[in-house]
Order: C-alpha cells, then structure tokens, then sequence
C-alpha cells in the first residue's frame, strides 16, 4: 500500500469520497483538474458541526469562540470583512446577497480540528487558514478569483453553481485584489473564456478544487458549506 492510502486522512477520504475510489482523487489533484463526488451529507458531520439547516448553525454559533464576519462592499480595494458581535450570533439572518464567513472551525471544534490535521497531512503542504464556513443569503455571488490553495468544499444545505475554467503554468491572479459588492452581476464574469464550466453543488457534494483554477460562486437561495484550506507542497499559500 502506498503512503497516499495508508493513514488517518487516507481513512477520512475514502469516507468523504465514497463510493468514488480515493484514487480518482489522487488522480484529479495530480492533472490539476477539479473533481466533484455526490453522496450523503451526513459523511461530513467528521469534518464539522451539524449543520443541517440555518437554524442548526445558529444554534452553534451561539457559542462558538472564533470570528464571524460579514462581507462588506467598498468603493476601492478588496472586499472586507466585518466581525459579527457574538450575542447578535443567534439571531444571524442572511439577506439577499449577504456572505459571511465563519472562521477556523478547526479552532473551536474537535472534529474539525482532528479532520483538518488528517487532511493536511496527506496533502503533505502545511497549514493553511483552516476550516471556513460560507453562509450565503439568496442572490448571493462570489467574483471570480484563484486561491493559492486546493480547497475540499462541502455542501451542507441549499444550493450553489460555480464557474470553473482551468488557469495557466504557473497560475495567474493568486494575490490579486477581488472587489465585490451586494446583488451584483446578472451573470458570470466575462474574464471567464469559452472553457469554463458551470457545476451545481447540492447537499452532499463534494468538490475538489486545485490550486489555482479560476472560480466564481452563486447562491439562489440561502446556503451553507464548508471550505477546507489545503497548501500542496513546496507551494506558498494565499492567506
């Protein structure tokens, strides 16, 4: 057996991806292509808090101790972020296109913590900003950028379509600035070429997104989903 099928993160895999062999996985990473696998949602509660609906999440973040932030439009520069004061946690309510991100679940919860430390080791790259929850209201958009990471993405609840279009060698646009505002954008950006794809994740997918490919996010309704940050090797991370 191989270094790649042997260990704890090796055992989580093949947990996340059935009935999908962890060798496609491998396989994806190596061509740098992404990779979505659909099954039941209830595999990811290893990776996180249940989260089945809003109101298990806000049931959570009553008391959770890391970050909650809300993303903040400007007339210049990158999008912000702005902290969410924690006795406002309970009653948290996103509203058309409002995006927040829940930050380092792997610093509050166990699970996640064991899951991120399993994970990390087989991708073999390090740390990287950890376990984020995205929590999208309804006509909610992400612009398109490329992060200096592989990411595991899981779909909790509701419904999201990324755009996907590979990058080149070395891949363009890690550091760049990605500006944003509310409702905005009837479509997708027209950076994106003839190539790009559209993938609909519902509860319970999974994807695999390797450093570097070109992605932009829609959410139609409210939706929740996990984003584990994954550095390959040898490789700077985008923080």
């Amino acid at each position: 057996m191989c270094a790649e099928e042997e260990g704890a993160g090796a055992a989580l895999l093949r947990a996340l991806l059935a009935p999908r062999p962890l060798a496609e996985l491998s396989r994806a990473r190596r061509e740098r292509r992404p990779l979505m696998v659909r099954g039941a949602v209830e595999r990811f509660a290893r990776v996180g808090p249940p989260s089945a609906d809003l109101g298990a999440v806000r049931a959570w973040l009553a008391g959770y101790s890391r970050s909650v932030r809300r993303a903040r439009a400007r007339s210049r520069g990158p999008v912000a972020f702005e902290p969410l004061p924690a006795p406002r946690r309970r009653s948290l309510a996103p509203g058309p296109g409002d995006w927040w991100r829940i930050d380092h679940l792997e610093g509050h919860f166990r699970r996640s913590r064991e899951a991120y430390e399993a994970l990390v080791a087989w991708f073999g790259g390090g740390l990287g900003t950890g376990i984020t929850g995205f929590l999208h209201g309804p006509e909610t958009w992400v612009p398109r950028h490329a992060d200096g990471v592989s990411l595991l993405v899981l779909q909790l609840f509701g419904v999201r379509r990324w755009r996907l279009e590979a990058n080149g060698e070395p891949p363009a646009g890690l550091w760049d600035e990605v500006a944003w505002g509310p409702r905005e954008g009837a479509g997708w950006d027209a950076a994106f070429g003839p190539g790009a794809e559209t993938w609909t994740l519902r509860p319970g997918a999974l994807l695999f997104l390797p450093r570097g490919h070109w992605h932009a996010v829609r959410s139609a309704e409210t939706s929740f989903a996990l984003s584990v940050s994954l550095p390959e090797p040898g490789l700077r991370s985008a923080l």
